[in-house]
């Protein structure tokens, strides 16, 4: 009868760890909030499995919101009792008792119900402290007709005092956590249970227990706490505790085939190829040495994806590093999986055994992390594109990066740096901005298309220039949830700096879905060597006679049509011969002047569409939304002359002394404050250096000396400038 009644009680823990596992996985989704709501809820009625579980998995992830997790903790708490306390008071008999009945608590809830004769109001309060199932109270307290302001009040400062007091002690302690864990976790499992026990057992003699049933009530509560310290404490800082997740064999086996992207072979191949097909890549000055890919489901950012690929399917290359995100773990530094080989629908991709052991090998910034490679995705979702564009003629050398500071950045960057070279691609994962109440992150809420894609490009700007400094301050000033922020941060720390960058592709999920109250932003963008030293600024491809020709053609048309009726020239109209440079994404400014004076100025730095496309937009906004200047009339039109500047990738420099005025336009930025002046604008005035810089200041309302502040930061490009009826070209 005793292994029968063991048997049971087993059985029963396996039903609450699944149960566990569900609630754990809330954590990571974009209705994590929702889900803590709901499950504070359900907990104090009738669910089995409390808020703490996933409370403390959110707030060892983001600290700093972790007493909005408690609040959000009571209030669903306390709602969830008044439902409790419903059940109690109107349908014990056909729902209340047969929960009761399935926990084995029948004793207990007769006892709590003797105490609420004495005092509802302690009674409920302190419970609502201890971790004793609280829809014992919330149901016995319906069913004795207890009030229910009494219910809602004591429930309001027990169950506000518990998860207040764990939300504090993340938010104090959760940074230290790993070195804690590290020196007393079993100290810590065995005091926590202790304490936990003798609490039932002073209940016991107290009176509110006792029965036949206690020590199974018990034991589920121990295997049950067990669970929550050992999930909780590894969600933080991952343990290794698990075997390889090849099933025995030395090979990671695939997390998201069948979701992500497809699980049998001929439709995951058919499905990469044909992105790829459809990616049309532009020209590029030389090799890639990186890249940047999302790493959504393949039917969301898949197309984006290709064109990363694209850009490196005509290379070789003998070892592939990614730089992949975790989602599911956090722990200080890298990961890399001691296995020999990641599996796909498109077969094996081996590691490089030495490189990846000699990585491993470098505690505390680099180890392996087991439990954090096996869900995730933002890593094996690369490899079918790296099979197919790259076939198994690489070795690869696969890292999940989890939280960096100053140090962890040095230390991992200078292990790879000596790994680049002409036979090395890097790949970083990583999806941009998450936009909507379900990533809580919702920084506005008007003209959310272009804003969402602002953002993203402020990104792509410092990300280009390989600003790391920019970058890391662009992530505290904005909050931008790129979950590959850590990764792509690294890769500016690793990248030579004789590389430039380009944008190949940029999408949303809102764009894809049509619906911008929740948006994902994908990019692709690739790295290419560059034989220069790093302060000097390359040539753009230059263009001929008879393309700028047609630009300024398409500047005036568009101006004319625009100013007169509204409307735009028609591209496609056969009048516009459309070379291919004029189709690649560009960095452009048109000029208009008016007798010899500036009469408007707008353009991108960054190249965001195509050339011809971007000449169009920018004429239309220099005669219409420069804020220095009235509209455009019509009646203005013969006197005004259309210059376009186009621009190379911009460049950080090192100092001043490196900018050169009337071949460099220049870019200053302290702090929120930036302006930007093109090449001729030096030349035009008549400015030195110090004249250029102290007007630049003064058009970023900066005092004019703040150009020499240490915390200045300068960036310069060259401009392709020509003009109506004179074709010269200043670079």
């Amino acid at each position: 009868m005793e292994s029968i009644e063991k048997e049971h009680v087993i059985k029963k823990a396996n039903h609450i760890r699944r149960l566990y596992d569900w609630t754990i996985h809330w954590a990571n989704t974009p209705h994590s909030t929702w889900a803590l709501f709901a499950l504070a809820f359900c907990e104090s009625s009738f669910f089995p499995i409390p808020p703490d579980v996933l409370l403390i998995a959110l707030a060892v992830a983001i600290p700093t919101k972790s007493f909005r997790y408690a609040w959000i903790c009571t209030a669903g708490s306390v709602l969830g009792g008044c439902f409790g306390y419903f059940i109690g008071y109107q349908l014990f008999e056909y729902v209340g008792s047969p929960i009761i009945s399935f926990y084995n608590i029948t004793d207990a809830f007769n006892a709590v119900s003797t105490q609420y004769q004495n005092n509802a109001f302690t009674a409920i309060a302190v419970a609502g402290f201890t971790p004793i199932p609280y829809k014992v109270f919330t149901i016995s307290a319906g069913a004795c007709k207890v009030n229910i302001f009494i219910l809602i009040l004591a429930s309001a400062i027990g169950r506000s005092g518990r998860f207040f007091l764990v939300a504090w002690l993340l938010y104090t302690f959760g940074p230290k956590i790993k070195v804690y864990i590290e020196k007393y976790f079993n100290i810590f499992t065995i005091v926590f249970v202790i304490l936990l026990i003798s609490g039932f057992v002073a209940i016991k003699y107290l009176g509110w227990g006792g029965g036949s049933h206690m020590y199974k009530y018990l034991l589920l509560l121990f295997f049950f706490i067990f669970c929550i310290n050992v999930h909780s404490i590894s969600y933080a800082e991952e343990p290794l505790i698990e075997e390889l997740l090849g099933g025995g064999q030395n090979v990671r086996e695939p997390a998201v085939a069948g979701r992500f992207y497809p699980e049998s072979e001929a439709d995951l191949s058919k499905k990469v190829n044909n992105y790829l097909d459809k990616a049309f890549i532009e020209s590029l000055p030389g090799k890639p040495v990186a890249i940047i890919s999302p790493h959504a489901g393949y039917q969301y950012s898949g197309a984006v994806a290709a064109y990363a690929y694209k850009a490196i399917k005509d290379y070789k290359y003998k070892r592939v590093i990614v730089l992949a995100p975790s989602h599911y773990s956090r722990y200080r530094g890298a990961s890399i999986l001691d296995v020999e080989a990641y599996k796909t629908p498109l077969g094996l991709v081996k590691l490089n055994q030495g490189i990846c052991n000699n990585l491993i090998n470098n505690p505390p910034f680099i180890g392996t992390f087991k439990n954090a490679h096996k869900r995730e995705h933002s890593l094996e979702t690369q490899l079918p594109f790296l099979q197919t564009v790259l076939g198994n003629d690489f070795e690869l050398i696969p890292l999940l990066i989890s939280r960096l500071s100053g140090e962890e950045f040095e230390f991992i960057a200078d292990k790879l740096r000596h790994l680049i070279d002409e036979d090395t691609l890097i790949v970083v994962s990583s999806d941009f901005t998450h936009y909507g109440y379900g990533y809580d992150y919702v920084p506005f809420k008007k003209d959310v298309e272009a804003n969402i894609k602002k953002l993203d490009y402020g990104a792509f700007e410092r990300i280009l220039a390989l600003d790391f400094d920019g970058f890391i301050n662009y992530k505290k000033a904005t909050g931008i949830t790129a979950c590959g922020f850590m990764p792509v941060a690294l890769l500016m720390k690793v990248l030579p700096g004789n590389v430039q960058g380009k944008i190949l592709q940029y999408d949303t999920s809102g764009s894809i879905l049509g619906d911008f109250s929740s948006s994902v932003s994908y990019a692709s963008i690739v790295f290419t060597r560059n034989s220069e030293p790093p302060d000097i600024i390359g040539d753009n491809n230059g263009l001929n006679k008879d393309e700028r020709l047609t630009l300024l053609k398409v500047a005036r048309d568009t101006l004319e049509s625009y100013v007169k009726e509204g409307k735009r020239p028609d591209l496609n109209s056969g009048e516009y011969t459309l070379s291919l440079i004029m189709k690649e994404k560009r960095g452009v400014f048109v000029t208009l002047n008016k007798n010899g004076n500036l009469r408007g100025c707008i353009g991108h730095i960054q190249p965001r569409e195509q050339l011809v496309k971007a000449v169009m937009d920018n004429a239309i906004n220099s005669s219409m939304n420069d804020g220095r200047f009235r509209p455009v009339d019509a009646d203005e039109l013969e006197e005004i002359e259309i210059d376009i500047s186009v621009l190379s990738p911009i460049k950080k420099i090192s100092g001043v002394d490196k900018f050169i005025p009337g071949e460099h336009g220049i870019i200053i930025r302290l702090g929120g404050m930036s302006a930007v002046f093109l090449p001729q604008v030096a030349t035009e005035q008549g400015w030195d250096r110090e004249d250029t810089l102290s007007q630049l200041c003064n058009k970023a309302g900066l005092p004019s000396y703040a150009w020499k502040d240490e915390s200045m930061e300068f960036f310069v490009f060259t401009a392709e400038v020509f003009h109506e009826e004179k074709t010269l070209v200043m670079k």
